[in-house]
């Protein structure tokens, strides 16, 4: 026992992280290369973006010479042989060639071809030719061409978290740029990949002791979940025409003779399984909602629907009830109240659809 308190301790201890949400989250696009490069030259693009900051700042960082910053932006350029490279960024004299990995690795000697081709794109111009292999810092990957000069997306942030709103003339296209800062911060300048929040740590080291707990609290929510069926067959006998059918998130009661989609039901529903874990499979908990409810669905919608509704604005036994199911003593409380609830519905409910089906 010392050793669960222990584990306890620990969770509890642990303050909950919501994670945080980027454009690509949203889209579903997580890590996608070719979105990043896109976003990458839209930051690099003075005319798009309205603001030559982001790029001066760039080309100071990698020391790239330039008098003016009348650049032309290419993204996926092409070349003779058909290959593209990520982003070229053209000045008058110089060209930046830039190769973008987030998690994928240079193959087949990439960056030795971009080099021979550009160079012999270039020719004899007086063009100074700069190549930079940009990847976040867990990225183990390295250029094949040792003219490609790693640099990282930690360094890429140090220097562009330094622009600021007042640097663009359209104040708008400020936040495409403070959400791309925003997604390298998160995802690329963080020295793994994979961070695990510390409660998956704490699971991990206690794997085996908390899947035995699991276990053992399935074990007696079965139990739990077959002493409230065998309650609620003493209330709805077979004898008597009723049929029970039991889901996980919901209980139907009904006669056999009754319209289809015709029931009384109770409910926990999905809202309380995915918050909570808590269904009829899964009982054993402090506070449970359980709603009471009679349904007309479908064809039997139509025909009793307005008269069903107008049964269940008895509040005093349809709607929402809580119930503690958190030790023995406690269930067996709350399943004769259960039981007991159910049993003043049908002495009361079921001869008023009775009677509504016959006439």
């Amino acid at each position: 026992m010392e050793d669960f308190k222990t584990i306890i301790t620990k969770i509890r201890n642990v303050k909950d992280i919501e994670p945080t949400l980027n454009f690509l989250d949203v889209i579903g696009r997580v890590d996608n290369e070719n979105i990043i490069s896109n976003w990458l030259s839209f930051i690099f693009d003075y005319k798009k973006m309205k603001s030559s900051k982001p790029l001066e700042l760039f080309l100071r960082y990698i020391k790239c010479d330039f008098e003016d910053l009348q650049a032309e932006i290419y993204r996926e350029y092409s070349l003779t042989n058909k290959r593209r490279i990520d982003i070229i960024i053209k000045l008058a004299k110089n060209w930046v060639v830039i190769e973008n990995k987030i998690n994928s690795f240079e193959c087949n000697e990439q960056t030795k071809d971009y080099t021979q081709q550009i160079v012999k794109e270039i020719d004899d111009k007086d063009i100074d030719i700069m190549f930079i292999y940009l990847k976040p810092n867990y990225n183990k990957s390295s250029p094949s061409d040792s003219a490609f000069k790693v640099m990282t997306y930690k360094e890429l942030y140090d220097l562009l978290r330094y622009v600021q709103k007042k640097d663009f003339f359209d104040k708008t296209r400020f936040r495409y740029f403070s959400e791309f800062l925003k997604l390298i911060k998160e995802k690329y300048i963080v020295e793994q990949e994979l961070n695990f929040s510390e409660k998956t740590k704490i699971f991990t080291e206690y794997r085996e002791e908390l899947l035995g707990v699991e276990k053992s609290y399935q074990l007696d929510c079965i139990n739990v979940k077959n002493k409230l069926c065998c309650a609620m067959k003493e209330i709805f006998p077979e004898e008597e025409g009723w049929v029970i059918k039991i889901l996980s998130k919901y209980i139907q009661f009904f006669k056999k003779e009754w319209p289809e989609w015709m029931h009384f039901e109770i409910g926990t529903w999905d809202w309380q399984k995915q918050q909570k874990n808590i269904s009829f499979e899964s009982l054993i908990a402090k506070d449970v909602e359980i709603e009471y409810c009679l349904h007309a669905e479908g064809k039997a919608g139509i025909l009793y629907g307005d008269s069903v509704k107008e049964l269940e604005k008895d509040k005093t036994h349809f709607g929402v009830r809580h119930y503690n199911f958190s030790d023995e003593s406690k269930c067996m409380e709350s399943i004769h109240a259960i039981a007991q609830h159910l049993k003043e519905i049908k002495e009361i409910f079921a001869q008023k659809v009775d009677y509504l089906i016959k006439n």
